[in-house]
């Protein structure tokens, strides 16, 4: 399997900017980073509840250099925004294509084997995380693995606040929990294989949920 490219140059200034914010001044800690694979491609599927969880990821996967997707709306309702994640590899899809825009440039990264490739399975934010730690998981992530055949690390992301000032204070520790990847070898390229994988996913993203 050959290896994937060093980080680019933008991707490191950004990623120099990212790291030390969240690991020196929001206490970012990292788990299970080991299990990022080092060669080939494969995918992250992390849980999603806030805007700045593409940067968080970026930050914790480092030296990993990710692309992600996200909803053209980013770039349109926080223009700032959607330049510093546009550096750190993030690409907008039209939500109004029904996923197709999205599946399509999820499966021209990934054939171009240089870059892993960081999925919110749940489709869009979770608002109301009180209520249920997930909401249903989208059959994308599974459509795109499967048909790739790469390998999917389930994420978690803990302790984001929804204030500035609750950052400051680390009211609660800010973590990325990375778990060993799920084979998609065994899964068929139909819907029941989409779905028996997702089924997977969703388990083994909330082990990584319920984890002290």
């Amino acid at each position: 399997m050959p290896r994937r490219k060093e980080p680019g140059k933008v991707w490191k200034l950004a990623r120099l900017i990212a790291e030390p914010v969240f690991k020196w001044a929001f206490g970012l800690k990292v788990e299970g980073r080991e299990h990022l694979p080092n060669e080939g491609v494969y995918i992250v599927a992390p849980n999603h509840r806030t805007y700045w969880d593409p940067p968080i990821i970026a930050a914790a996967m480092y030296p990993h250099e990710p692309y992600f997707l996200a909803k053209e709306e980013v770039w349109t309702e926080t223009p700032w925004f959607g330049v510093f994640i546009s550096h750190l590899n993030a690409i907008p899809i039209r939500r109004q294509s029904g996923g197709k825009d999205a599946i399509k440039r999820a499966l021209s990264i990934l054939k171009e084997g240089d870059y892993p490739l960081v999925i919110f399975p749940e489709g869009t934010r979770n608002r109301e995380p009180w209520k249920r730690r997930l909401l249903p998981l989208k059959l994308g992530t599974a459509l795109i693995a499967i048909r790739m055949r790469v390998p999917v690390v389930p994420a978690w992301i803990v302790g984001v606040p929804s204030r500035w000032v609750h950052w400051v204070l680390r009211e609660k520790p800010l973590k990325v929990r990375f778990g060993r990847p799920i084979d998609t070898r065994k899964y068929t390229d139909s819907r029941k294989g989409w779905r028996d994988f997702t089924r997977r996913l969703e388990v083994e993203m909330l082990k990584l949920a319920e984890e002290p």
